[in-house]
């Protein structure tokens, strides 16, 4: 919900790239709050865009294959709007994160010589 109404905010001011540098303390705590759902960002929700804010976006950005720039532009405006539309995506960012933090089996160890 908090997601849609920081679109619906930023898309009447002609979208995220538009408003970067106007986007208010309010819009990106709904930003952290978006982030920190999808256990992106693990900072207190304070409405500014601070290193680990950017680190978040940079982080779903990657996850997204977005250019991680770590601020919110166009495309990352487009990909939160169809998460927001389509909440199953939700659950496949949850496993596709699952499967970035089980660590990798060992890989198998070579035939020793008889």
């Amino acid at each position: 919900m908090t997601a849609v109404l920081l679109l619906l905010c930023l898309a009447g001011r002609g979208g995220v790239a538009a408003a970067t540098s106007e986007v208010t303390p309010a819009e990106v705590a709904q930003v952290q709050e978006f982030l920190k759902n999808r256990r992106l960002y693990d900072g207190e929700v304070n409405g500014r865009i601070d290193r680990r804010t950017a680190a978040a976006l940079r982080r779903y950005q990657m996850m997204h294959r977005l250019r991680p720039s770590g601020r919110l532009d166009a495309e990352t405006e487009g990909r939160m709007s169809v998460e927001k539309l389509f909440p199953s995506l939700l659950e496949e960012d949850r496993r596709f994160l699952e499967t970035m933090q089980t660590p990798a089996p060992p890989a198998p160890v070579g035939e020793e010589a008889p």
